[in-house]
């Protein structure tokens, strides 16, 4: 990201489906928002006496 500091990442999972216009959306909301972080989907991992 050093050389493209103006760069925009986008990752995904391959082993999920998106939807057709994900990128678009995540793009869209990023032009609208851009010092947030974007997200289609996520999960909150808690743990519990160091386990997950």
């Amino acid at each position: 990201m050093r050389g493209f500091p103006d760069a925009t990442m986008v990752t995904g999972d391959d082993d999920v489906m998106f939807a057709n216009d994900v990128l678009s959306t995540l793009v869209k909301w990023h032009e609208q928002h851009p010092d947030t972080v974007i997200l289609d989907a996520a999960y909150r991992i808690e743990m519990k006496r160091r386990e997950i």
